[in-house]
């Protein structure tokens, strides 16, 4: 690498200039106080560790790159990156009949959608141009050639990377156990309109590559390849340096929610108390659902499309033990669904305290368990839970304020 930018807590907010590519917003108070949170984690775990393409010096840079616009143009000239396409031998340009007489014409209308060229045609190269379109996002081209499907795959892009409650894509190959909260952490704490936006959620690849740096899972055995590292390389291939990518920027991201050190339970409760509570609300607002037994016997993938869909309609319903397991699940990543009786005899999992704190779990092992969100003065909680049969407001997840008869605190995977 070229160069490296100053370390993550070294760079401030930049005054962004207007330019004709969709704008980055600056860091949000929410990704302010997850940068702070968890600095130390991304000086002892990330820094100095290996990256994933042949050109890249740090599992840093990747990250710090994935924060970049999609507008960046690392200084390219639009003639430089055509030329640099042309000679892939990308699917896509012999589909839609590219040449250097008429590529041209793409690069206008990326550019015309908020897209850089150098980004816009690294993606397509790095998918392999394939299926529909350039970027493989559509089963299918869209009618009128190079140029309107150029226009619906840059125009999804930048939706995609303005979305502001996106989630790690997983499947496609990758396995099924492969763990996400880092990833989704991450994927927070990027600015809209960046990179990282667009590659997390649309590639399971880049959920693993991103879980990978952080030490949650190996490539090693997949079938895919790091696609973020990747089009750093194609940014050197181009000619330039990936790590200067043309244009101001936002403060980088944070390092996410894990953290590598001994304090781990009180980073893991953080997470717990963020997903509750945002499920928690889920009951002032949709039509939420309690099933006895509900998601017990879910796989991942059921329990992920139980969440997208807010715990409702009734087939998506979950029971107080399910809800507790679900948040520890996006908490962590770990998937696995404890019932209150197994919460209360898995000691390898959870430890009874007499210190209750936001994150932690209310329990009678017999009948009920809640996430506690806040102590109140006087001992009693504030808590996020599942409970009442059926569907409607504060049927399924919603605030409570339960008090059972014992405390336990998730305490896992020691590396959390």
């Amino acid at each position: 690498m070229k160069k490296t930018i100053s370390k993550l807590f070294l760079v401030f907010s930049l005054v962004l200039v207007i330019i004709s590519y969709e704008p980055v917003q600056a860091m949000s108070a929410k990704q302010k106080q997850i940068l702070d949170y968890n600095i130390n984690y991304y000086n002892d775990c990330v820094e100095g560790a290996s990256g994933g393409g042949s050109g890249v010096s740090s599992n840093q840079d990747v990250l710090q790159f994935a924060a970049f616009p999609i507008g960046s143009t690392w200084n390219l000239s639009d003639d430089k990156v055509e030329e640099w396409f042309l000679g892939t031998g990308t699917a896509a340009i012999g589909k839609f009949g590219l040449n250097a007489d008429n590529i041209g014409e793409i690069t206008q209308a990326v550019k015309d959608a908020g897209v850089s060229p150098a980004f816009f045609y690294g993606y397509t190269v790095n998918e392999g141009g394939g299926a529909g379109g350039f970027i493989n996002h559509y089963a299918y081209d869209a009618d009128g050639g190079g140029v309107a499907n150029a226009k619906k795959d840059a125009e999804y892009l930048v939706n995609q990377a303005n979305s502001e409650n996106s989630r790690p894509a997983v499947g496609g190959g990758e396995p099924a156990s492969m763990p996400t909260a880092e990833a989704q952490s991450f994927l927070d704490s990027l600015p809209l309109g960046s990179i990282g936006k667009v590659y997390i959620p649309a590639t399971s690849a880049a959920t693993a590559e991103i879980e990978e740096y952080y030490g949650k899972f190996d490539t090693s055995t997949t079938r895919f390849g790091k696609p973020i590292a990747g089009l750093m390389d194609y940014i050197e291939d181009m000619g330039a340096d990936p790590m200067d990518p043309g244009v101001d920027v936002a403060a980088g991201p944070s390092a996410g929610m894990a953290t590598c050190n001994s304090e781990a339970a009180g980073t893991v409760n953080e997470r717990i108390v963020q997903i509750a509570n945002e499920w928690g609300s889920w009951g002032e607002t949709y039509n939420t659902c309690y099933v006895f037994g509900g998601m017990h016997g879910a796989s991942q993938a059921e329990l992920d499309e139980a969440i997208e869909n807010h715990f409702t309609p009734s087939k998506y319903g979950i029971d107080c033990s399910g809800f507790a397991s679900a948040v520890i699940y996006k908490a962590t990543g770990i998937f696995k669904m404890w019932s209150t009786t197994t919460m209360c005899s898995d000691t390898e999992n959870f430890e009874e305290v007499t210190d209750p704190q936001p994150g932690d779990f209310s329990i009678n092992c017999n009948s009920h368990v809640a996430v506690i969100l806040e102590v109140n003065s006087d001992g009693t909680f504030k808590t996020a839970e599942s409970t009442d049969s059926g569907c409607g407001k504060r049927n399924g997840p919603h605030y409570g304020s339960y008090k059972g008869e014992k405390v336990l605190r998730y305490i896992g995977d020691s590396n959390l």
